[in-house]
């Protein structure tokens, strides 16, 4: 799939004391891969109110002689963020201020065809003088609603890098099955494929303007509004607070702590049966204290619905959390 280049990544251009910068929150594995190859993970904090993104002041702040690689994902798993060609044109100035020419970009664009409001997707490959320092990251899974297929690719600024990727790819993997490529040549050739995705994107579209709307009307929740993806990324300091949430969870033994959201995560598991992630779930390093969940509205939209209802629930059930943290299902084993 697309998920092998991203640690790929890290073993090609990073020796062990190398850092690596990459968007938080975002997917997990930007993160924990990093101490595998014995670099440094660098967190790029997205600002919620700059609908997760990031300043191109962050950025510079960030980068050090021994920054080798960049991770940019837009549009943003988990928060649907996504990045204005200013935006991008701006993070180049500081790329080629402040980093050597072989620091890589690697430009994370598996949502790339799933986009709101009329906009369109843009590249920091795309932009002049980054071609050459940017490697573009993308699959099937998303476009075409095939997980299963596990068929992702990326481009490189050189041939040579290319085959660097294809000798590793090749010795962890041998290749993606041929009747998964003859199936995703099919998805890219079809004619019928472009009005299928259309479609698609706009019931994404018309599933997230619901859920957002409903969502915030939930007391002790507000949500940014995402521009791509499939994905909502819900501030829940406010159900923390009226739930008394922080406290009890700083009270709990050591043993048996998270964060807050994680344990609503799973309070709303086991006592109102939703599945959401949490903030930590996408970036631990400078995570505590920020109250958030990540929701898919990749679901019908009945189910979406009945979703909200019992987060709503949850965020009232006193009760039923002080049950729940009495009894603890969550760390029972089976």
């Amino acid at each position: 799939g697309g998920k092998p280049s991203i640690g790929l990544a890290q073993q090609v251009y990073c020796n062990p004391g190398d850092e690596v910068i990459y968007p938080s929150p975002g997917f997990p594995i930007y993160e924990s891969f990093i101490r595998y190859v014995r670099a440094v993970p660098v967190p790029l904090h997205l600002d919620e109110s700059a609908n997760f993104t990031f300043s191109p002041d962050q950025l510079a702040n960030l980068i050090t002689p021994k920054t080798k690689l960049i991770y940019l994902n837009f549009p943003s798993n988990p928060t649907g963020g996504v990045a204005s060609k200013s935006l991008l044109e701006e993070t180049t100035r500081i790329i080629l201020e402040n980093c050597q020419p072989n620091v890589r970009i690697y430009s994370d664009e598996i949502y790339e065809n799933i986009i709101f409001d009329g906009k369109q997707h843009h590249s920091i490959s795309s932009v002049p003088e980054m071609a050459e320092r940017t490697i573009i990251a993308g699959g099937f899974s998303k476009t075409f609603a095939w997980t299963g297929g596990r068929v992702g690719y990326a481009v490189f600024p050189t041939i040579e890098e290319a085959d660097e990727f294809k000798r590793l790819n090749i010795n962890y993997f041998s290749c993606v099955p041929p009747y998964n490529q003859e199936a995703a040549r099919v998805a890219l050739e079809s004619p019928l494929s472009e009005q299928a995705v259309k479609k698609m994107v706009e019931t994404f579209e018309s599933r997230r303007n619901l859920i957002w709307q409903q969502i915030n009307e939930i007391p002790g929740i507000s949500c940014q509004k995402p521009g791509g993806a499939f994905y909502l990324f819900p501030n829940i300091s406010g159900i923390c607070e009226n739930l008394g949430l922080i406290e009890k969870h700083d009270s709990l033994p050591l043993e048996k702590q998270s964060s807050p959201a994680n344990i609503f995560q799973m309070f709303a598991l086991y006592e109102h049966q939703v599945a959401v992630l949490d903030r930590k779930s996408f970036g631990q390093i400078g995570a505590d204290g920020k109250h958030f969940l990540r929701l898919s509205i990749a679901a019908e939209q009945s189910v979406l619905e009945k979703g909200i209802l019992r987060l709503k629930n949850a965020g009232e059930d006193l009760s039923g959390l002080d049950r729940f943290l009495k009894e603890r299902p969550d760390l029972t084993s089976a």
